[in-house]
């Protein structure tokens, strides 16, 4: 028997897509401890801080150097900030980001974005649906004043 409500309607199955990535992680981080390891994880965080090393640089050109054009000086930041993210591309956490990136815009590609007028609709129900709270609530506060300073306090 079917688990999922969906069994046999045509639809994909609705697991975490998580699920591959996690059991990757779980097998690296039960690999035994070696000195390739440990290496491979020491160049990985010496990339990273060469790459935070630049953007850190690229910073200190920009108000180290007040008199250069403030168009230059960007342009230094944003290369420093390029070339930082190129260093950490490299690195392990660097490649399972930009995977996980590629995933990630795999899955939006998915998505069944709403038509146009859906899209007004939607925002039409809100606005509508705004308006007549705001006006309940002004009601609201209108009587509890009137409640309140008229019949309770003889002040109206």
């Amino acid at each position: 028997a079917a688990v999922s409500k969906t069994a046999g309607w045509g639809f994909d199955s609705l697991l975490a897509c998580q699920d591959e990535a996690s059991e990757r992680l779980n097998a690296e981080s039960k690999a035994p401890i070696t000195a390739g390891n440990v290496l491979s994880m020491l160049i990985d965080k010496l990339k990273l801080a060469a790459s935070a090393a630049v953007v850190v640089a690229a910073v200190g050109v920009f108000y180290g150097m007040p008199d250069v054009s403030t168009l230059v000086r960007t342009l230094i930041v944003v290369g420093g900030v390029v070339v930082a993210a190129g260093i950490a591309l490299t690195s392990q956490g660097g490649k399972s980001a930009w995977q996980f990136a590629l995933a990630t815009r795999g899955e939006v590609r998915k998505v069944v974005w709403p038509t146009r007028r859906e899209t007004i609709q939607s925002t039409m129900i809100v606005i509508v649906m705004v308006l007549v709270v705001g006006i309940y609530l002004w009601l609201l506060d209108a009587f509890s004043f009137w409640a309140i300073y008229d019949l309770a306090l003889g002040l109206g």
